[in-house]
């Protein structure tokens, strides 16, 4: 979950300093490919520490976590009677992919949740995401692949497309590279084409679909973040899971400044703060802990 204090305006005291010459990698780490896996039976793993590694389930579905920091489910020669599940957490500053057993893609982002089963049975594939994930589905029309974000649900046969539903944004996302996908929410529903994103109002039936750059909404599984006329509030939001560092604001004014640039996701912190700096109004300085986004009186 976000933390609280992010989203409001700071309130403790005007001491802080925005001349000053601050190293934002103090307080900050560059994110990496880590995540923790929770077998069918409640069992934790973290994958990061358990490299070039197989783990039996209980159904004998073998699952590979290689060194290149992907998990892979090794289809089974012989189905269970019923679905066991498996969970993959992926924590602020960090990212992993799965290989789904029907051969299905899924880069997670961070602070990212995915619920799946260990073998599909059954007439559907059906997964549960929280946060924002990358999807090549594997075709199979004769088995749908569904995925559920709360009240959102994405239905495809095999395509190639991103979603974001985190806890704390009001808007769940599907954005569609390839192929195409029916978004479907408290009764709206709508079947999207290449190039095109629903946006969803989660808890209300506000449903829009836009014309966009699906690259914008999918480069940061290639390692840049992309922004184009986006507010410095949405780009703190990533900012800060991937860094795993807190922004606060000192004026509500600063959070609807518009950026455009692309910063590669490896680069320090410092880089990305000291390009947005140069191209707006607006400073970062430290106050403990926490980022404080301003400028000096």
């Amino acid at each position: 979950m976000c933390v609280v204090g992010y989203l409001m305006v700071y309130q403790v005291g005007k001491d802080y300093n925005f001349d000053g010459n601050y190293n934002f990698a103090e307080i900050s780490t560059i994110g990496s490919k880590k995540a923790v896996l929770i077998l069918n039976n409640g069992n934790a793993m973290n994958l990061e520490e358990n490299l070039d590694s197989v783990i039996a389930e209980v159904d004998g579905t073998l699952i590979q976590n290689d060194s290149s920091n992907a998990l892979t489910y090794r289809k089974s020669n012989s189905l269970p009677n019923k679905l066991i599940y498996n969970q993959i957490n992926i924590p602020r500053g960090g990212e992993y992919s799965l290989t789904l057993a029907d051969g299905t893609k899924v880069w997670l982002n961070s602070e990212s949740s995915l619920k799946y089963p260990v073998q599909f049975i059954g007439v559907i594939r059906k997964v549960e995401l929280t946060g924002e994930a990358y999807f090549e589905v594997a075709h199979n029309k004769l088995k749908p692949f569904i995925i559920e974000s709360h009240d959102t649900e994405v239905k495809v046969l095999g395509t190639k497309f991103n979603v974001s539903a985190y806890n704390d944004e009001e808007d769940i996302t599907t954005t569609l590279v390839e192929g195409s996908v029916q978004v479907s929410s408290l009764g709206n529903s709508e079947l999207l084409e290449p190039g095109y994103q629903a946006v969803v109002k989660r808890g209300s039936n506000q449903f829009q679909v836009n014309k966009v750059n699906a690259v914008l909404y999918t480069s940061w599984r290639n390692g840049v973040f992309q922004f184009k006329d986006q507010s410095l509030e949405e780009i703190c939001h990533q900012l800060s899971r991937w860094y795993n560092v807190e922004f606060f604001f000192t004026e509500n004014q600063y959070r609807n400044l518009r950026f455009a640039g692309a910063a590669k996701k490896d680069r320090s912190l410092d880089f990305t703060l000291e390009m947005i700096e140069k191209m707006a109004d607006v400073k970062f300085a430290i106050k403990g802990d926490k980022i404080i986004v301003g400028k000096p009186n």
